[in-house]
């Protein structure tokens, strides 16, 4: 996800955990339900340590205050904290998480795959690498 060259947009309508939180925040922009579902990395709870991989998209997408908090603490976060803390774009009613989701792809859909590729080379380069996921060559179809 971090890589690809279109616009993405996660819709969360309700429990973000662990690999989906991350899923979720590799996205280039994130939409949480307001009022129910948290999105959370429980590894410190459940004495996983996070591998490097798994932090380079934490790091990567999240504040470092923002990701010291989610990480070290296991922190649950609604939707309302989870934009003010940065995870998320925007949290919304429950009924326009997806319209919401959809609409701001559409918004952001056309533009020039070339062009994203490279800055998210740039913005993200190194993380897709340590997930050994590369860059995509072709970004012209």
């Amino acid at each position: 996800m971090l890589a690809l060259p279109v616009m993405t947009v996660a819709a969360c309508n309700g429990h973000a955990f662990g690999a989906g939180a991350q899923l979720a925040i590799a996205h280039d922009f994130v939409i949480m339900r307001e009022d129910r579902g948290y999105w959370c990395l429980p590894e410190a709870d459940l004495g996983l340590p996070l591998t490097p991989e798994m932090f380079a998209i934490i790091s990567a997408k999240l504040p470092r205050r923002t990701a010291h908090e989610a990480i070290t603490t296991a922190r649950r976060y609604g939707g309302a904290d989870a934009v003010a803390a940065g995870i998320a774009h925007r949290a919304v009613g429950a009924d326009r998480v997806l319209a919401d989701a959809i609409t701001l792809a559409a918004e952001l859909a056309g533009r020039d795959r070339r062009t994203l590729a490279e800055h998210k080379r740039l913005l993200y380069g190194e993380a897709t690498r340590l997930c050994g996921a590369g860059i995509p060559a072709d970004t012209g179809e």
